[in-house]
């Protein structure tokens, strides 16, 4: 399997080119207040700054109290705004966050369709793997989730990780263990009966005596 690299492991990756839109999601209630953003300064942000950048963009505002659904939205609205200027791989990574942030405050079905646009077509296994097994807790499929997760745990380190890892943790103070977000897993699996906001969290990582966690000096740990 060849290394892509982490330029995009706090996110995951660019996720791979397949047919299906983006989806255009409408609030279905007015946001909170203290929710409130500039949304034209940010759906005229670049990619990077407003999906990569942890003190700008959606993600600051995904970490306030209350505010995960009017991130969603945000990341909804950025989707279908800039789909001229937006690669394949960077419209089905939006989505991989938007069904993450749909999953916190428990819009599950919304969540199913998103992941699963971000997943369709990925030839990297780590990316498609970690959907499977999010898929499986979403859907209450234990057998599924601990099928993703043993395959996910026997896929071989590519040569470069080590190096690429080094570098990631400098840059960006994100220190990432092979195979990525294997810690993220187990925690689904030990919290399977939870919602997803508390199975993803670290309590539920440590339940699950993971001890190779992916570690962040900022909130926005939550959303990788």
């Amino acid at each position: 399997m060849h290394w892509k690299g982490l330029s995009l492991a706090l996110a995951l990756s660019a996720l791979a080119a397949t047919s299906a839109s983006a989806r255009d999601i409408t609030p279905d209630a007015p946001l909170p207040r203290a929710c409130g953003y500039d949304r034209a300064a940010m759906l005229a942000m670049p990619f990077e700054r407003f999906d990569q950048d942890f003190a700008e963009g959606w993600r600051p505002l995904a970490d306030r109290p209350g505010c995960e659904l009017a991130a969603a939205e945000v990341l909804a609205a950025y989707r279908v705004e800039n789909s001229p200027r937006l690669s394949s791989g960077e419209s089905r990574l939006l989505a991989w966050h938007e069904g993450q942030l749909r999953a916190m405050v428990g819009d599950i079905p919304d969540a199913i369709t998103l992941i699963t646009i971000s997943r369709a077509g990925d030839a990297d296994q780590v990316n498609s793997l970690y959907a499977d097994a999010t898929l499986a807790f979403l859907r209450h499929d234990r057998r599924a989730l601990k099928a993703a997760r043993r395959r996910l745990a026997a896929l071989p380190k590519p040569d470069g990780f080590d190096r690429e890892a080094a570098a990631t943790a400098k840059r960006l103070g994100l220190v990432v263990s092979w195979p990525p977000n294997l810690d993220v897993v187990d925690g689904l699996a030990a919290c399977f009966d939870r919602p997803y906001a508390e199975a993803y969290g670290a309590a539920c990582r440590h339940k699950a005596g993971a001890t190779r966690t992916t570690r962040l000096a900022h909130r926005s740990w939550k959303f990788l």
